[in-house]
């Protein structure tokens, strides 16, 4: 990761909370309305076409079915802590906490992610 530049898990994880918000059904896990300005991709037409590029180049080595499969357990997976966060920080302030350090500093994506990221 660059100096001063998101790393490649923030924006992925940026790119699957506004994908979530725009296009899967209700209920919303995590409604996160700054998830598409911090994916890098300045519309919901420039994420998809990001969506479509990548998945193609996950199909073409792992197969249509597990590139779907990988997608949605990504993005379930990246809804469902945010969420947690949430609830958990909006808790703590309901107890008169006012400040929180978070610990995690991402993880190393899988040699899957990081080859289509």
């Amino acid at each position: 990761m660059e100096q001063g530049t998101p790393s490649v898990t923030a924006i992925a994880s940026a790119m699957l909370r506004a994908a979530h918000l725009l296009w899967d059904a209700p209920p919303k896990i995590f409604e996160d309305t700054l998830a598409l300005q911090l994916s890098g991709c300045a519309t919901e037409a420039a994420l998809r076409a990001q969506f479509d590029r990548l998945s193609a180049q996950l199909e073409r080595s792992a197969g249509p079915d597990f590139s779907h499969t990988l997608r949605r357990n990504f993005t379930a997976n990246v809804v469902m802590r945010a969420r947690y966060l949430e609830d958990e920080v909006s808790q703590a302030i309901q107890r008169g906490i006012c400040q929180y350090v978070s610990s995690e500093r991402g993880s190393t994506p899988s040699p899957i992610v990081d080859s289509i990221w």
